[in-house]
């Protein structure tokens, strides 16, 4: 019983830390966005309406959600917050 719940532990901290990368890419992606608008684009300002900012907002506020749930599941099981920190 006790390996099964290991088992599942490492499973979610294996799809939190993916999740983690996947938010990190997609933040990345938006600084790029804004720098093209604001540099590249001679653009004054940046908007959230912007389709483009919108659709990366919208893609890390769910996976945002995710890995709250994620983690909160995590933590159900008896994992502790120190078990989720980047190395």
């Amino acid at each position: 019983e006790k390996a099964k719940e290991w088992g599942e532990m490492g499973v979610l901290k294996m799809e939190i830390v993916q999740l983690r990368s996947q938010a990190q890419k997609l933040t990345s992606k938006l600084g790029a966005i804004v720098y093209e608008t604001l540099v590249e684009k001679g653009e004054a300002t940046v908007s959230k309406d912007s389709a483009l900012i919108r659709d990366t907002l919208l893609q890390i506020e769910t996976l945002e959600k995710q890995i709250d749930d994620k983690e909160a599941q995590f933590k159900t099981k008896g994992g502790k917050e120190d078990d989720l920190k980047d190395d």
